[in-house]
């Protein structure tokens, strides 16, 4: 089982990325940080996107628990829409 979290703000200077990567290996999941931003400058926020990989649904939902404590949001996954395209080489509308 896995799930996509968004952590945003002061992941580094207020110790959230470090904390929620703990909770992560002590509830017995593990992770992959897909993405991480941090700010140039104090007040800038900073962004990370973190895979968890659970070994079934009961600990991904006790670790998506535990880490929305420190303002982890779930990424829900956005079905892909198929469509022909109208010419070799050309996009369809709305790409």
């Amino acid at each position: 089982m896995e799930r996509d979290i968004r952590l945003q703000g002061h992941l580094i200077d207020d110790f959230i990325l470090s904390r929620v990567l703990d909770a992560i290996g002590r509830l017995g999941a593990d992770h992959e940080i897909r993405s991480l931003s941090i700010g140039h400058f104090r007040q800038d926020p900073s962004t990370a996107v973190i895979r968890i990989v659970a070994p079934d649904s009961e600990v991904l939902t006790e670790v998506l628990r535990r880490v929305s404590e420190w303002g982890a949001v779930p990424i829900e996954p956005i079905s892909a829409r198929l469509e022909p395209a109208p010419a070799d080489g050309v996009l369809p509308d709305n790409f």
